[in-house]
């Protein structure tokens, strides 16, 4: 029971936490199945895919699904099926299609499956900074930031000072911020930067040191500078690469 408390508190303090967005803000939520292949099978499941992205298609699915296939870290090769851009209330509204979903999933492509995770996650639109338009990234650069106990209020301001110094500088980068709300460590923020090729993954002349220091001053930068040290206990890095054979989008 204790252990059920202690996740009650921290979960609910990471959402008041945030800045600025309201806990039932529509379109800000997404899934994500994590999918790791079984040795050899590769081609296989790719197929077996193929045909249930057919079958959502067929089905006149009205919601994304956005596959990626790691690049780089200890995720290899391994996929992220990903759709974006919900409320929790679709989930319910979208129970009986999605056991329909899974059956034909499992049927096929899930036969090649050694194991899959979930996590439920929320994007943060006042923070973050993403192309116009709708449409998708040929890579993606993922950083995941793993916060200290008690930190969440002393990230989101700094994030909040960040996200506000780029737009006032006009720094050429765009980005979003995500935090894992469920099925993931509690207190990952992700910060999510798109890529068109691998040639634009070449970071901007001006640093982010720069930035910032012409922004805020030097003493006020290496203030924010020191919040990022003092609140962030791990980092990581990834890149994933979209896979638009096997992703679906409603009308395409």
């Amino acid at each position: 029971m204790h252990r059920i408390a202690v996740s009650f508190a921290v979960v609910s303090l990471l959402l008041l936490a945030l800045p600025g967005v309201a806990q039932d803000e529509p379109g800000t939520l997404a899934r994500g199945f994590f999918l790791t292949i079984k040795p050899g099978m590769t081609q296989q499941f790719e197929e077996a895919y193929k045909q249930h992205i057919a079958w959502h298609r067929q089905q006149n699915d009205t919601w994304e699904w956005h596959t990626w296939q790691y690049e780089t870290g200890e995720r290899l090769g391994q996929y992220l099926v990903r759709t974006p851009g919900h409320h929790w209330e679709d989930f319910d509204a979208h129970a009986e299609f999605g056991e329909a979903d899974s059956a034909h999933f499992f049927a096929g492509a899930g036969q090649y499956v050694s194991s899959a995770s979930s996590t439920f996650a929320r994007f943060l639109p006042k923070v973050s900074r993403w192309p116009e338009g709708d449409a998708i990234p040929a890579f993606v650069e993922v950083l995941t930031f793993r916060l200290r106990s008690g930190s969440g209020r002393e990230f989101n301001y700094l994030i909040k000072k960040i996200n506000e110094a780029i737009n006032k500088s006009d720094w050429p980068v765009h980005y979003a911020w995500v935090i894992t709300l469920h099925g993931g460590e509690l207190g990952n923020y992700t910060l999510v930067r798109p890529h068109k090729n691998w040639a634009d993954f070449k970071e901007p002349e001006k640093s982010f040191e720069a930035m910032l220091e012409e922004v805020y001053g030097r003493v006020e930068a290496e203030k924010l500078l020191k919040v990022l040290t003092k609140t962030v206990r791990s980092s990581s890095s990834q890149i994933l690469r979209f896979r638009p054979d096997l992703s679906y989008r409603p009308g395409q």
